[in-house]
């Protein structure tokens, strides 16, 4: 069902609400989403980036190149602890479908205790790196593009909580597409959470402010997404 493009907005935020209710509950990653025949030799010379969430490889899924983001785990986690952190993040973010959005595969679990989020693999990199070497490129159908896909991510009631310039991926056709290599996306009909600050100088003054003298458990809202992406603006 979410899969339909023409479907409407608010079924689909409807929908998403009760997937997310539903994997947070039973605490498991839907069959479905679990991928075969994904390649990856793991070598950390071509690690293209490190987050708090995960390590980033390139691979192979079927004939395509593929971004296999590899969960940090602890000595002491299991496999399972893995999945029950993990997953409401992996099975919303496979059925987020937008032009301006990573295209996300599936879940790929290897080894005794390793899981990994498959998704469409970029050659020309992050939005930061990319302006470095292309420095002539227009900035206002990129800053369009990322309108675009935070406004899809808003309404159905997604945060992204981690937006700036090396999270937005740039596609083979010049594309500006959301991604997240930190702080989880999380379906919200209220406002999420993370224990993660995250870079300072994307981060909205109230969320920063809560975190140092309340509580780790710093609300993020459409708002201070509104705030990461206008410090985005600035810095393309």
């Amino acid at each position: 069902l979410l899969r339909e493009a023409n479907l409407a907005d608010n079924i689909r935020r409807r929908t998403l609400d009760l997937l997310r209710k539903t994997i947070q509950s039973a605490r498991v990653i839907p069959k479905r989403l679990e991928l075969s025949g994904v390649e990856c030799d793991f070598d950390y010379s071509k690690v293209d980036t490190t987050g708090g969430f995960g390590d980033v490889f390139p691979g192979t899924y079927g004939n395509r190149t593929a971004c296999i983001k590899v969960v940090r785990s602890t000595r002491s986690q299991t496999l399972d602890d893995l999945i029950k952190k993990n997953a409401v993040e992996l099975a919303v973010s496979a059925h987020i479908i937008h032009e301006n959005i990573l295209p996300f595969y599936g879940v790929w679990i290897f080894g005794q205790k390793k899981l990994a989020g498959v998704s469409e693999w970029m050659e020309n990199g992050n939005l930061h790196s990319y302006l470095k070497f292309c420095p002539d490129t227009p900035r206002l159908p990129l800053i369009a593009d990322i309108i675009a896909g935070l406004d899809y991510l808003h309404g159905v009631n997604i945060i992204h909580a981690d937006l700036k310039a090396v999270n937005v991926l740039i596609s083979s056709e010049r594309r500006a597409l959301l991604a997240d290599f930190g702080i989880s996306r999380v379906v919200a009909t209220v406002a999420s959470k993370s224990g993660t600050l995250g870079t300072i100088f994307w981060t909205a003054p109230e969320i920063f402010i809560h975190d140092l003298a309340k509580n780790p458990d710093s609300p993020r809202t459409m708002a201070s997404d509104i705030w990461s992406f206008a410090c985005t603006c600035y810095e393309v």
